[in-house]
């Protein structure tokens, strides 16, 4: 065997470990796939015309290469870009991310992500266990578990990995902004400003308190597609003095009071742009 392609399963992923490949010695390329993780299972039964888009966006295809590089690779195999129909557009956007890919890294936006759960539970057992969808309900948070169940959290907070590549000696003139994805889980309207929450990262608090007291930062309100996705976004800026690592940093979400509506945190993201 000469070259191995190193992908997760029908998704993009932002954490994949090839640590075990790259001790084997041999070339590994980069799969990335068409589709993006997201935290919620498939329903064939139901497609509303309202679903999500599934299709990984050019920054976070980007994000992953560029991780995935710095983790070992040589090179990048897009797989399933075609779409299920060979078309002009399907072809239009194969060419627009391959073009993307051949530019240097600073000079498009990238945009790095806590790789979501994609599989449902089959039999007893998670195939898969992602650090998210968490959800935050009865004063704590509750994350999956490797039986496909909840399990809460360390001490009611949700811990997880964002792995980052690109931080040390990005342009001054370029932006980072973390975006939390969160969406309520009772039959009650979600009020997201009326949650109060505290983001650390890296064990420095990057944000603490209401959402809507977020200088610079602002909520982006989204309708309800009738799926378990982000219905409200919390982007906050990350100064370009904040202590971000090359590799792996440590998020720690957790909610300063019950507001009395139980919501999850679907998506992590955080966004360079140019």
């Amino acid at each position: 065997i000469d070259v191995v392609t190193v992908s997760d399963v029908m998704t993009v992923s932002h954490d994949l470990d090839i640590s075990s490949w790259r001790d084997a010695g041999v070339a590994l390329v980069a799969g990335l796939p068409q589709r993006k993780p997201r935290s919620w299972d498939h329903r064939v039964d139901v497609l509303p015309p309202t679903r999500p888009s599934v299709v990984a966006e050019t920054p976070r295809l980007v994000a992953a290469a560029q991780v995935l590089r710095a983790e070992g690779t040589s090179g990048v195999e897009l797989y399933n870009f075609a779409g299920e129909v060979e078309s002009a557009p399907a072809f239009a956007v194969l060419r627009g991310v391959t073009a993307a890919l051949a530019q240097p890294p600073t000079a498009q936006p990238r945009l790095f992500a806590v790789t979501a759960r994609n599989y449902a539970p089959f039999e007893g057992r998670q195939e898969q266990v992602k650090a998210l969808p968490a959800e935050f309900r009865d004063a704590g948070a509750w994350v999956n578990d490797t039986d496909g169940r909840w399990r809460a959290g360390a001490m009611g907070r949700w811990v997880g990995t964002l792995r980052v590549r690109g931080w040390a000696g990005h342009p001054p003139s370029e932006t980072w902004t973390l975006r939390l994805g969160l969406r309520g889980t009772s039959r009650d309207p979600f009020d997201p400003s009326a949650l109060s929450l505290s983001v650390v990262l890296n064990g420095s608090q990057l944000f603490v308190g209401p959402p809507r007291a977020v200088p610079g930062g602002a909520w982006q309100l989204l309708p309800d597609a009738g799926e378990p996705v982000a219905t409200a976004w919390l982007q906050l800026p990350v100064p370009a003095t904040f202590p971000v690592f090359e590799g792996d940093n440590t998020l720690t979400v957790f909610p300063l009071a019950d507001a009395g509506t139980p919501f999850s945190l679907e998506t992590v993201e955080l966004l360079a742009a140019p």
